[in-house]
């Protein structure tokens, strides 16, 4: 991405005319351009930090378990995890960027700037916090977790010293493909650092457990866990609604990202990951298909593919070539999984998830991609989750109750495919 970064820069300065004299592979290179809104970059660097937003759940869930970290301190993994899903939704609906501009007062003071300020270095000292007082019980994830708090600092300092170059060289200031590129590799490497630093924990700990002779079980009873994952879904396309509301569903003529389309490409990147995960935890083969085909929906809704004019308005022979293979990928992920999901609702749902999302991704209405693409992607964590959890009985058959969430079992206790 920072290699596509700086070769977009480097053509785009180059280029003579307007952007809508652009050549096609402009239009193509600026996907991998980190500094823009609504391409293939920002929904991968958005997607970074949702799985930054996993893997602290993920440390929280080794951590609720153990006996020596049950204390109000492991809950910051939690916090961490919702603070980084809200910056995954700043990366691709560019929200700090609109409530920077926020004034008040005769003088038109910027209020929204100084909020962001405050609230930024108050986030900043909370990882550095936590991280120094409850993640140091792995020796790495302190440190990966600081560095991280460094690189996301440094943002600022960097923005300022841009800032002021701007203002000394006037009218023909040109921003430096150099500083361009410090500032997106120092966000993506903090994402990265962070990433790095629940996963060390939580497979530190983990390893600790399995020296001290026990594993982890992850108990997912059936109607608990569809209730919360219906609570969730719920509550996310609430939340899709009202960001097209507050903030529309076309792209603005200042360039910001569009926050409904985050929702759709969230939702559909947590089920590639939980179908990937489903089946190895289990001791099964991933439904690869089904993988790749929700994240080219992730994709093409993060990224805003189909408002672009060399997809939303190709020539018909393009068009029909490009649903030909959306149809052929589509259908084979969804036999792909029709034959392993068991009942008759799992396997309607399976219909209606290839249905939804191949609807989604040919519809010619742009207003119908994101609810579509987020009901498929809905259909499709209900049938895996479903299909993943145990029922009551089950649970009563493998000595265990059906009251949920996880407990430490010695190995004898449950098999192997199954920890």
């Amino acid at each position: 991405m920072l290699f596509g970064t700086w070769v977009f820069s480097a053509l785009y300065a180059a280029m003579p005319g307007s952007w809508n004299d652009a050549p096609p592979l402009l239009h193509v290179l600026v996907h991998f351009n980190l500094g823009a809104e609504n391409v293939i970059a920002a929904w991968f660097s958005s997607m970074l930090l949702l799985l930054v937003a996993g893997a602290s759940m993920t440390a929280f869930a080794v951590d609720a378990t153990s006996r020596h970290s049950r204390t109000l301190l492991h809950a910051g993994w939690v916090v961490l995890a919702v603070l980084f899903l809200g910056l995954s939704l700043d990366e691709l609906g560019s929200l700090h960027e609109r409530a920077s501009t926020i004034t008040r007062g005769p003088d038109e003071v910027v209020v929204g700037w100084y909020a962001l300020m405050a609230l930024l270095w108050s986030v900043l000292l909370f990882m550095a916090a936590f991280g120094l007082l409850h993640a140091r019980r792995v020796r790495a994830a302190p440190i990966l977790m600081v560095a991280g708090v460094l690189c996301f600092a440094s943002i600022p300092f960097q923005e300022k010293i841009e800032i002021f170059a701007y203002r000394a060289a006037g009218a023909g200031w040109q921003r430096s493909h150099g500083w361009l590129l410090l500032e997106e590799g120092t966000e993506l490497a903090g994402s990265l650092f962070f990433l790095a630093s629940a996963l060390t924990y939580a497979t530190a700990m983990l390893a600790k457990r399995s020296e001290a002779g026990g594993v982890l079980v992850l108990r997912l009873p059936l109607v608990r866990s569809l209730l919360a994952a219906c609570i969730l879904l719920a509550l996310g396309g609430a939340g899709m609604i009202a960001s097209r509301q507050l903030f529309g569903s076309t792209p603005v003529a200042n360039g910001h990202g569009m926050p409904v389309n985050w929702f759709p490409a969230a939702l559909a990147f947590a089920a590639a990951a939980f179908a990937l995960c489903a089946e190895r935890a289990r001791g099964l083969p991933a439904a690869r298909s089904v993988v790749v085909m929700q994240l080219v929906a992730s994709a093409f809704a993060g990224a805003n593919l189909y408002g672009w004019q060399f997809i939303a308005a190709p020539s018909l022979f393009l068009r029909v070539v490009l649903t030909a293979a959306l149809t052929v990928g589509v259908g084979m992920a969804g036999m792909q999984l029709f034959r392993r999901v068991q009942g008759v609702p799992n396997r309607l749902g399976i219909v209606a998830w290839a249905v939804l999302l191949l609807w989604g991704m040919v519809s010619l209405k742009s207003s119908l991609v994101a609810p579509l693409l987020y009901a498929s992607s809905s259909a499709l964590l209900l049938v895996l989750l479903s299909d993943a959890a145990a029922t009551p009985e089950e649970l009563t058959a493998s000595g265990r109750d059906n009251s949920g969430g996880m407990e430490a079992s010695p190995p004898a206790v449950e098999p192997a495919a199954h920890s």
